[in-house]
């Protein structure tokens, strides 16, 4: 098996997970008789079947070449893996330490050094929460474990 279909399968597995937790979460969405008669639930459900078809095509179509990955591939599942555990971490650690996360890692993962990473996340991280608490007007979530 070539390394684009060990990418095309990794990526088929991971939609395929992704669209069955969209499609699991869209069955506790709750809604009132007033509203539409699709209510809430459809376009999730319809977004995960999308997703779960598409997952199926990357697994079971048949590889035309063989091509190496290269390093820009890699660098996408590491982009796509920082914004999910970001975003899983922003109840717990709070806005301003899941931006640094997110921002120092991508700086990192196009090529500024960990030392450069780490001032961009600290910037941003202060810039970003400046602008939606001070600006914007909206409440950002605190770090629960360190109080700010």
């Amino acid at each position: 098996m070539g390394s684009d279909m060990r990418v095309d399968r990794i990526l088929g597995v991971v939609i395929l997970m992704v669209a069955a937790a969209v499609a699991i979460g869209s069955f506790g969405i709750e809604y009132s008789f007033s509203s539409d008669p699709l209510g809430p639930r459809a376009f999730p459900l319809a977004l995960a079947i999308v997703c779960a078809l598409c997952a199926l095509w990357l697994l079971a179509r048949p590889s035309l070449q063989t091509v190496a990955v290269s390093p820009s591939a890699y660098r996408s599942f590491g982009l796509v893996a920082v914004c999910v555990i970001s975003a899983a971490l922003f109840p717990f650690a709070g806005f301003r330490l899941s931006i640094f996360l997110l921002c120092s890692v991508t700086s990192w993962l196009f090529g500024a050094s960990m030392f450069k990473a780490c001032i961009v996340g600290v910037l941003n991280a202060i810039v970003l929460w400046l602008a939606f608490t001070k600006i914007f007007g909206i409440a950002l979530p605190p770090n629960p474990l360190l109080g700010f």
